[in-house]
């Protein structure tokens, strides 16, 4: 199988997924709300939509072949271990352990043979984590609205304004 048939393929399987998951989120409770699940749709249409025609479309004879050498293909199968045992360990044991274990296991898999200090990917790892921690919790509102933040509300200066003028 030739690697833009292959591609195609695993993005219209992932797209396919993407939908899913999409599907399965809780709908709005404002009337005429487009909800959360809008923007993954969109995302899984243009993965199918590209995925098909990268399977479909006419292959040219000299494309390369999809994982050609045996070692490509257990690097890929490795790869996608390690993404399904992530998933697994995030429901098992939680995000704070998961993330830097699997960000560690990919750093040490990717590093290949460069020799790059052990400890070095594993401050790496931890430091993805709490910036990923971080954006999560900014996402969430739980930082820089006063919830974290020095343990006191802030208010907005023309809320404040407005407060003082009546």
């Amino acid at each position: 199988m030739k690697r833009d048939r292959a591609t195609g393929i695993i993005a219209a399987l992932l797209g396919v997924l993407v939908a899913v998951y999409a599907w399965m989120l809780p709908k709005s409770g404002i009337e005429g709300d487009i909800g959360p699940a809008v923007f993954p749709y969109m995302a899984a249409v243009m993965l199918i939509v590209c995925g098909v025609i990268l399977a479909v479309r006419r292959q040219k004879e000299d494309s390369a072949p999809f994982l050609p050498e045996m070692i490509q293909k257990k690097r890929f199968l490795v790869i996608t271990l390690v993404y399904v045992l992530y998933g697994i360990l995030l429901w098992a044991v939680g995000f704070l352990i998961a993330t830097p274990v699997a960000c560690f296991v990919l750093c040490i898999m990717m590093s290949g043979s460069r020799k790059i200090a052990k400890w070095k990917l594993a401050v790496f790892s931890l430091i993805v984590t709490a910036v990923a921690m971080i954006f999560e919790a900014r996402r969430k509102g739980k930082w820089g609205n006063g919830t974290i933040s020095r343990g006191r509300k802030r208010v907005h200066p023309a809320s404040s304004a407005a407060a003082g003028a009546r």
